[in-house]
């Protein structure tokens, strides 16, 4: 969900304390997080919009919290579900193998890539996708962008 709805990199995922999920203001804030010796890449667009549909998969996930937990992806018991950022990545190429998804490679590039491609196939324009992604170019952000399907799609039509 986290992801999905906001386009983070797997290290601010991993490293995410639940203090920074401010849902009064509908904000994620990524920050150093020197107890796990983390810190985010660049510091283009430190505070992530939370959109409707996530701010309420939030709000119960956090209702239902064990009151020692820390981090978004939490043992249980306030230490962090994965040593490190590695192991989210290889969790995640587990459940793609699991459900006969391809691997990707890094998993979060993958995931990054489709709503990136997703976006800017709904219209939303360049800039604000650039934005979400924390990218500090729009060579960046275009390099995510799967043109191939639309492409195929488009040429095919015209041969009709």
């Amino acid at each position: 969900m986290l992801a999905k709805n906001t386009l983070l990199r797997t290290g601010a995922i991993w490293s995410l304390p639940l203090e920074n999920i401010d849902l009064e203001s509908r904000t994620i804030k990524i920050r150093d997080v020197e107890n796990l010796k983390w810190q985010p890449k660049g510091y283009k667009w430190p505070n992530k919009p939370i959109n409707d549909t996530f701010y309420k998969f939030l709000e119960m996930d956090l209702k239902n919290r064990n009151p020692e937990e820390v981090y978004l992806l939490d043992k249980g018991n306030g230490q962090p579900w994965h040593v490190d950022v590695a192991g989210v990545t290889n969790a995640m190429k587990k459940c793609c193998n699991t459900l006969g998804l391809p691997n990707i490679k890094p998993f979060h590039w993958g995931i990054r890539a489709t709503f990136i491609t997703w976006l800017l196939n709904e219209g939303v324009p360049q800039v604000q996708v650039q934005h979400l992604a924390d990218h500090s170019s729009i060579t960046t952000t275009m390099k995510y962008f799967n043109t191939r399907k639309n492409n195929q799609a488009n040429a095919a039509s015209l041969l009709g």
